[in-house]
């Protein structure tokens, strides 16, 4: 091509791309944002989940450090590693511009771009025409991408996978090194936006997209062998390497959680679809449904598929049989072979809802569609004709009709709404009784009723500690801890739903009492969920509707000293001894481990002495100090959640950090200590930020001394 064409060639791209955006902006203005009037279902996790933990992540980037650890949902748990958040992808840096809420919603709208214009850079690789290449990418991007918007780690991960099959393409057909990085960039950002499962869902992408490439030109892809899977282990590295430092503690943290990565129940896959339900799924495909139908194709766009999948052969037939394999996976329900074969493919199963992998449907559809619309004008022999473009400028007019103007979103979102505005019962307590900076409070973990007041992740947007948390990767000690106050025994793996820090549902009070080992001073509460009769320390300070807020006089401060402890063997044996009616957390302090010295030794068999004073002194989220006044041995408690990664000084000196009651922290005190520093470094991040410095450092290296021996 000579550069006259090839600059004609980008010209004419960039009219398209131009257009696609200018459309977008449209579409997402009159058909996201001023059509959103209702708060519904939909709504419920960008409210109640992701908003709250941008919130947060703001105001911890605008303190200039980042968010590893959250002290306000759980008891504390490690912000950085529950990964749903995507604390350190580099979007979350515009809520250093703008609100959280605009933020999220510029960084929603700036992934829809990614995948509309990535889908088009896709489709024109595969050297479809310009109109094909747009036809393409709309269906892409109004079949998955804006259905989603409302969850930001499904629309975030997803709009990367055109971009992570452009660059997959590029290195099979013989790209050089700058494909390699472009490759493993994109292969690491939907671990770094939160979305595990979509991640899973690429490496089948890249699957799908290295066979059809090597198939389409299978004796270059023989001849370039060697090169080629060079080229895409180097690629894989990059990626790991990349996302190692989000990577690494969600996988050190999943030792600790209920959840774990491992295949899922048949009920906790959650799947939707009964007979009548895959039926009424299986006619979207062709026929709308509903105003933002989630893989909405159309009786246009499924027919151009299957004309690509049969005129362009083999990369349209591979493409195709993705495209028809996933949907049938999607549709899945236990009993049917589908589901067999679903369980069977490495870590589908470890995940919720397989109609998730509709991604991947809309990816391959929108291609062989894109194909399709190239082998039709060949097909009527039109590829040299000027009636090409009519032909052309049609199927783009059906897609604009039947996929984007009957779209339409009705549900607000946090960028759409004023959050005050939106939904009910948004408030822990009533204006005439807030809670005191830095309380603990118990709120019920219902989900489902849409009441943000009642979502416990509210906890961020107030600065109030809340006990429990609405979060899929739940620590198992809060579960257990939360299932011994409701009077029921410690979930399992296998505990439905998987959200086991919530306790969904309206779960009785069975022990009070236990919440006074976790500081918890405010009681939020339906009044069907108390214990009868009168509970001790308890005072009713306010009552809406069915909910009652209470103060709690008899909770333990949030530091305090026991003289005595009882070493227990482990966690279970821990969770028994703290729900004995006979233990008096005001005198002792179960501690899960074994004494290592005399002084240990000694507070086992300690008389019992009044709570000792202790006084936080410094309150950060990764680092606790308390001052103590120590005149003999004793245990200083601080009910905040244990987890790996926090360690203890005393007076600057190392000191074993204990699991106590359960649930908290303890250290050992000896006569004359003064101060006590708790400092959390998360497992995983380190090594992390290492591995990925030293990799980039390489690359860099790499690419200086390659453009060194290229210059004149």
């Amino acid at each position: 091509m000579t550069d006259t064409r090839r600059r004609g060639h980008w010209s004419r791209d960039g009219l398209w791309v131009a257009g696609l955006v200018a459309g977008a902006a449209l579409v997402w203005f009159f058909r996201v944002v001023s059509s959103a009037t209702a708060f519904t279902f939909s709504s419920g996790d960008a409210f109640g989940y992701f908003l709250p933990a941008y919130v947060y992540e703001a105001a911890r980037l605008a303190d200039g450090a980042l968010p590893l650890w959250n002290p306000y949902q759980g008891a504390g748990v490690p912000f950085v590693a529950v990964l749903q958040p995507a604390a350190l992808y580099p979007p979350r840096l515009l809520a250093l511009l703008l609100p959280p809420a605009r933020a999220m919603g510029w960084s929603i709208f700036g992934h829809v771009l990614l995948a509309l214009i990535g889908t088009y850079a896709l489709c024109r690789r595969l050297e479809t025409s310009a109109a094909a290449a747009a036809l393409g990418a709309i269906v892409f991007t109004t079949a998955f991408v804006l259905p989603t918007i409302y969850t930001p780690s499904l629309v975030e991960p997803a709009s990367w996978l055109p971009v992570l099959a452009l660059a997959v393409i590029a290195v099979v057909q013989g790209g050089g090194w700058r494909w390699v990085i472009a490759l493993g960039v994109s292969a690491a950002m939907p671990v770094l936006a939160g979305g595990y499962q979509v991640t899973l869902y690429a490496v089948y992408g890249v699957a799908f997209f290295v066979v059809a490439t090597a198939a389409n030109d299978p004796g270059r892809t023989r001849a370039n062998a060697s090169a080629i899977v060079l080229r895409l282990a180097a690629a894989g590295l990059l990626a790991l390497a990349t996302a190692a430092p989000q990577l690494l503690p969600t996988l050190a943290w999943s030792a600790n959680t209920v959840r774990r990565t491992a295949p899922l129940t048949d009920i906790q896959t959650m799947v939707l679809f009964t007979e009548a339900a895959r039926a009424v799924r299986l006619r979207a495909f062709f026929l709308r449904g509903s105003s933002s139908d989630l893989c909405h194709l159309s009786i246009p766009v499924v027919a151009l598929a299957t004309i690509g999948l049969l005129r362009r052969r083999p990369l349209g037939l591979v493409l195709g049989l993705g495209a028809l394999g996933t949907a049938a996976l999607s549709l899945t329900h236990p009993g049917t072979v589908s589901f067999a074969i679903y369980r069977a493919l490495p870590g589908l199963a470890m995940f919720r809802f397989p109609s998730r992998l509709l991604v991947l449907t809309a990816l391959m559809a929108a291609v062989a569609a894109a194909l399709g619309l190239d082998a039709l004008v060949r097909l009527l022999g039109l590829a040299e004709s000027p009636r090409r473009r009519l032909v052309e400028a049609g199927g783009l007019a059906l897609v604009v009709a039947l996929c984007v103007l009957p779209y339409r979103n009705e549900s607000q979102l946090p960028w759409t709404v004023p959050l005050e505005a939106a939904g009910p019962d948004r408030s822990f307590f009533p204006p005439s009784s807030p809670p005191p900076p830095g309380e603990r409070v118990w709120v019920p973990g219902d989900r489902f009723e849409l009441k943000l007041g009642m979502f416990v992740r509210q906890g961020m947007l107030r600065r109030v500690r809340v006990l429990s948390d609405y979060e899929p990767l739940s620590s198992r000690r809060l579960a257990g801890f939360l299932a011994a106050v409701a009077g029921k025994p410690p979930p399992g793996a296998d505990a439905f739903p998987i959200f086991a820090g919530s306790m969904l549902g309206q779960q009785p009070i069975a022990r009070p009492d236990l919440l006074d080992l976790v500081s918890i001073r405010a009681i939020v509460t339906p009044e069907r969920t108390l214990p009868g009769g009168e509970i001790p320390g308890w005072t009713q300070i306010a009552k809406t509707a069915d909910i009652v807020t209470f103060r709690n006089a008899r909770a333990l401060p949030r530091a305090y000293v026991v003289g005595r402890a009882r070493f227990v063997a482990d966690e279970t044996q821990a969770l028994a001894t703290i729900t004995d009616r006979a233990f008096d957390p005001r005198t002792e302090a179960v501690i899960v481990g074994v004494p290592a010295d005399d002084g240990e030794r000694a507070l086992a068999g300690a008389a019992p002495t009044p709570v000792g004073l202790a006084s936080i002194v410094t309150d950060d989220p990764e680092h606790v100090a308390v001052e103590v006044d120590a005149t003999q041995p004793g245990v200083l408690v601080l009910a905040d959640a244990f987890a790996p990664g926090w360690e203890a000084t005393v007076d600057g000196l190392a000191r074993p950090l204990w699991q106590a009651n359960y649930l908290v922290r303890g250290v050992a005190l000896r006569p004359g200590d003064r101060r006590v520093d708790f400092r959390y470094r998360a497992p995983g991040f380190g090594l992390g930020v290492s591995v990925a410095g030293a990799v980039w450092s390489g690359v860099l290296v790499a690419t200086a001394l390659r453009m060194r021996r290229r210059a004149p």
